[in-house]
């Protein structure tokens, strides 16, 4: 259940990097300024789904563990 959750909650997070990637890929940033503060949003958006990968993992071997323990 808990992984399915943080699945809905990466690809969410996937769509927003990948329209603020075409944002900036069609030259809409105002100012230089703007698109730093997209490359950071986006930079900080990957970190997020790198966190919920990790905890994906961590919960899929805690799920194996519980078979093996039963």
């Amino acid at each position: 259940m808990a992984g399915t959750t943080l699945e809905v909650l990466k690809e969410r997070i996937y769509a927003i990097v990948d329209e603020h990637s075409e944002h900036l890929s069609i030259g809409r940033a105002k100012d230089f300024a703007e698109y730093k503060m997209y490359c950071g949003t986006i930079n900080g958006l990957k970190l997020a789904i790198r966190e919920v990968d990790e905890l994906i993992g961590h919960l899929d071997v805690e799920d194996q563990d519980d078979v093996l323990l039963s």
